[in-house]
C-alpha cells in the first residue's frame, strides 16, 4: 500500500484504469470463449442430430432393394427392374459411405462392416444367381423362390446392423443435447458470478483509489480550517512522494513557519526582545514585518534606556547643585 501512495496520482488512476479494464477484457474473453465452446457443441449435436437421421434412412435401403427384386421376379420387366435397380443401388451406395463418415465408435464401425456384408451378400445373391435365373426361365422357380428365401436373411443382415448404429447415433445425440444444456447453465452460471466478482473488484479498485486520494485531502482541508480559526497545533501525519505527500509536507512547513511566528509574538508579549526572525525571503511578508517590529521595538527600547539614563544625569546635577546651594545659604 506504501508503494501505491508513493506513486503520482495521475500514474495510480491509469494504473486502476487499466487493471478494471483488463478485468472486463477478460471476462469478455471468458465469455467469448464459452460461447465458441457452447457453439461448437451444439454444431457437433446437430451433426449427431443428422448422422442419426440419416442411419434411420439408410435402414430402408435394404426395403427398397428388395422391392425392387420382388417386383423383377412378378413383372419379369428386366429392363425397368435394370434401371430401378441402378438407381436403388446408387442411393444405397450413397448412402452406405455417409454411414461410414458418421460412425464414431469402435462398435458402430462393427456393425456397419456387418451391414456391408449383408449388402453386399444381397447384391451378389441377385445380380449373379437370380437376374440370370429369372432371365433364363423368363418365370419365377422354385430355384428363385429359393433365392428369395435367402434374400429375407441378407436383408436382415443389413438392417439388423443399421438399426442398431440409427440406435447408437440417436443415443449419442440425445446425450449430446444433455451435456450442452449442462455446459450452458454452467456457463450461465459461471458468467454471472465471474460478472459479480469483477464488478466486486472494479468497485473495490474504485473505493481505494478514492479514499487514497480524499482521505489525505480531508486531513489537510480539517488542518487549513482548524489554522484558520487560529488553532495551530495541527499533526499531518500522511506520508508520501505523491502530489497530496508534496501537499502535507507543505503544510506541515506552514504550520512550522506560523508557529515559530506565534512563539516569536509570545516573547515579544513577555517583553523579551531576544528573539531573532529571519525572512524565508524578500516576499515573507510577515517574517519581513516581524523583523522591521523587532528592530523597532528595541530601538525604542534603546531611546527609552538612554532617555531614562539621561533624566537620572539631570536629576543627579539638580540633586548637587540643590546641595551646594544648602551650604552656601548655612554659611
Amino acid at each position: 500500500m506504501k508503494t501505491i501512495n508513493n506513486l503520482k496520482i495521475g500514474t495510480r488512476l491509469v494504473g486502476g484504469f487499466l487493471i478494471i479494464t483488463a478485468l472486463f477484457a477478460a471476462f469478455i474473453i471468458y465469455n467469448y470463449t464459452q460461447l465458441q465452446r457452447l457453439g461448437l457443441m451444439q454444431d457437433d449435436g446437430a451433426r449427431r442430430a443428422n448422422d442419426a437421421l440419416l442411419a434411420m434412412e439408410t435402414t430402408t435401403d435394404g426395403v427398397e432393394l428388395y422391392r425392387v427384386i420382388a417386383d423383377t421376379q412378378i413383372n419379369l420387366d428386366f429392363e425397368d427392374a435394370a434401371k430401378e435397380w441402378d438407381t436403388t443401388k446408387a442411393m444405397t451406395d450413397k448412402d452406405m459411405d455417409l454411414m461410414s463418415k458418421a460412425v464414431d465408435t469402435p462398435q458402430e464401425a462393427a456393425w456397419l462392416i456387418e451391414a456391408n456384408a449383408g449388402y453386399d451378400q444381397i447384391v451378389n445373391l441377385y445380380e449373379n444367381e437370380m437376374l440370370p435365373a429369372l432371365k433364363a426361365a423368363n418365370a419365377s422357380t422354385a430355384e428363385t423362390k429359393k433365392m428369395d428365401g435367402e434374400m429375407d436373411g441378407y436383408i436382415a443382415a443389413m438392417q439388423i446392423p443399421l438399426v442398431k448404429i440409427s440406435d447408437s447415433l440417436s443415443a449419442e445425440s440425445i446425450k449430446g443435447d444433455e451435456d450442452f444444456d449442462t455446459a450452458y447453465t454452467g456457463v450461465i452460471s459461471a458468467s454471472i458470478i465471474i460478472g459479480v466478482i469483477v464488478a466486486l473488484a472494479a468497485f473495490w479498485i474504485g473505493i481505494l483509489l478514492s479514499r487514497g486520494i480524499t482521505s489525505p485531502l480531508n486531513n489537510v482541508l480539517q488542518a487549513a480550517l482548524n489554522i484558520s480559526d487560529g488553532d495551530l497545533s495541527q499533526k499531518l501525519e500522511y506520508q508520501s512522494k505523491d502530489e497530496i505527500g508534496q501537499l502535507t509536507e507543505t503544510f506541515r512547513k506552514m504550520i512550522a513557519y506560523l508557529l515559530n511566528m506565534a512563539n516569536v509574538a509570545g516573547k515579544i508579549a513577555n517583553n523579551d526582545l531576544t528573539e531573532s526572525v529571519s525572512p524565508k525571503s524578500d516576499k515573507d511578508e510577515l517574517g519581513n514585518s516581524f523583523a522591521k517590529m523587532i528592530a523597532g521595538l528595541r530601538d525604542a527600547v534603546t531611546m527609552i534606556a538612554e532617555s531614562a539614563n539621561s533624566v537620572s544625569i539631570a536629576a543627579a546635577q539638580l540633586t548637587t547643585a540643590a546641595e551646594q546651594s544648602g551650604e552656601a545659604t548655612s554659611q
